[in-house]
């Protein structure tokens, strides 16, 4: 995969933002972690209009 694929992100909010400018309608975004890592917030975060 090439490295301006990759994003290392610090919160939620932060990945949140980085889908909301790279996501393009008809999109499929497969969002993964263990549920200790609470991925439903970045899921929230990324459908909110804000």
């Amino acid at each position: 995969m090439h490295k301006e694929k990759l994003w290392h992100c610090i919160s939620h909010a932060h990945a949140a933002r980085i889908l909301k400018k790279i996501a393009v309608k008809g999109d499929v975004v497969l969002v993964k972690g263990s549920r200790g890592m609470k991925m439903e917030n970045v899921v929230e975060k990324f459908k909110s209009k804000k």
